[in-house]
């Protein structure tokens, strides 16, 4: 029954069940519906449709409004993106320049410790090729010194000393050669490791200022699926930063340790100059000497030559002398005068043929005269042998002369003409 008032309530009608209502149909004809159906299925479709617009109009405002929180929530995230993208090309911007300094400070200090390589291999140098071969050459023309003065004196001794030194400063140059070296392929490898670093900078710099530049509708933008994601092996801003202080620690290192060796080395150099050279002084004063005193000696020989000389001269006058006394005036004369007045004596007759005085007198003088001849003949030949022997002096003494000459000549004339030749400390410490 309908309500009263003479109005359907159309609320409780289950507009599903009247959305297919089928008209009665009877063998009689087609029946149709009541006005209150229709009034009911009219106010659904009105409700429905007041519904269904009601909903839209909220679907569309809220798609407007969520449309706009979108864009501008995008566009805070490019802006943010934007500006972390900024920061870090600053940051990869900041260390690119950081690396290339350190590169060209590199750069310069590999090209420092090339020119300290070539100082000591300058020093080498000048001490195998120059040093050596003049201390062996001193060495191999003293041996050249005949009889006494073939001997091992000062200069013999300041000549093997200072051999040694040679042979010692080579050694310590050879350890800083390799020192050097081993410091320029140390360096070399920490300035690859910069420059590799340094080129990943630069790639990675232009890579992330491009993308800070990119805005929308740039012809260039496509789609990329799948790149939302962490790719493997990607490493944290805090290993990336370590990472790449460590290697800017380990080149300065590698540099300090570079700038230690070449503020080291030049000292060293000077050192082992200045000994040489003090060395190569007490050589030279040495051989100084050493000439000094031969030339002393060579003057008394020539000294003591100069008085054999004379007394030659006169031991051979004396034997002349003494050799004419021997058979002129007046012993000769004498003793044919004594010989011959015995001889006329010994006619005398019979009884008269006496030893008498005169007899006595005349063969004691030829006695004496026979004596003082044969005292005469002794010292004759004790004046020979003295002469032969001031030959003998003559021959050795003119030897020793000669022997100095010759030490002479080796020691000022090729010794110290060689030594002209040894290098400067400036050449010594490899400049």
């Amino acid at each position: 029954m309908p309500p009263s008032g003479g109005q359907h309530d159309c609320s409780q009608v289950d507009v599903s069940e009247l959305n297919y209502i089928k008209p009665n149909v009877s063998k009689f004809g087609l029946l149709r519906h009541s006005m209150d159906e229709m009034r009911c299925l009219t106010l659904s479709k009105e409700n429905a449709a007041a519904d269904t617009f009601a909903n839209a109009e909220c679907v569309r405002y809220e798609g407007k409004r969520v449309s706009q929180e979108v864009n501008e929530k995008t566009v805070a995230l490019q802006r943010i993106s934007t500006e972390r993208l900024k920061r870090r090309s600053k940051d990869v911007y900041y260390f690119w320049k950081e690396l290339e300094r350190m590169i060209l400070d590199m750069r310069e200090e590999t090209r420092l410790l090339q020119e300290l390589r070539t100082r000591v291999e300058n020093a080498i140098r000048a001490t195998a090729d120059l040093i050596l071969h003049i201390v062996n050459e001193c060495l191999r023309r003293r041996l050249s010194r005949i009889g006494i003065d073939l001997t091992r004196d000062d200069v013999e001794e300041e000549l093997q000393k200072e051999r040694d030194m040679v042979v010692m400063a080579q050694q310590r140059l050879q350890e800083f050669g390799e020192q050097v070296l081993d410091q320029i392929g140390k360096i070399r490898a920490a300035k690859e490791r910069l420059e590799r670093d340094w080129s990943d900078k630069l790639q990675a710099f232009r890579i992330d200022d491009c993308a800070s530049r990119l805005r929308p509708g740039n012809p260039t933008m496509i789609n990329y699926p799948g790149v939302a994601r962490f790719q493997e092996g990607m490493a944290t801003a805090c290993e990336w930063e370590t990472l790449t202080r460590r290697n800017m620690e380990e080149a300065e290192r590698e540099r300090c340790a570079s700038c230690k060796l070449r503020e080291i080395l030049p000292e060293l150099l000077q050192s082992l100059a200045c000994k040489l050279r003090a060395q190569a002084d007490n050589v030279e004063a040495a051989m100084s000497r050493r000439i000094s005193e031969t030339e002393s000696q060579k003057s008394r020989l020539e000294h003591q030559l100069k008085l054999v000389l004379e007394e030659m001269v006169r031991a051979e006058q004396g034997i002349e002398d003494i050799k004419r006394a021997l058979r002129g005036d007046p012993v000769e004369s004498a003793l044919k005068l004594a010989q011959t007045r015995l001889y006329n004596r010994t006619y005398r007759p019979n009884t008269e043929l006496v030893r008498d005085c005169p007899q006595y007198a005349l063969i004691e003088e030829v006695h004496e005269i026979a004596r003082s001849q044969s005292a005469m003949e002794a010292q004759l030949r004790n004046a020979e042998d003295a002469l032969h022997k001031l030959r003998q002096i003559r021959i050795e003494l003119e030897k020793e002369i000669a022997v100095k000459d010759n030490t002479l000549v080796i020691c000022r004339e090729r010794c110290q003409y060689i030594r002209a030749f040894w290098p400067s400390v400036v050449t010594l410490v490899g400049h």
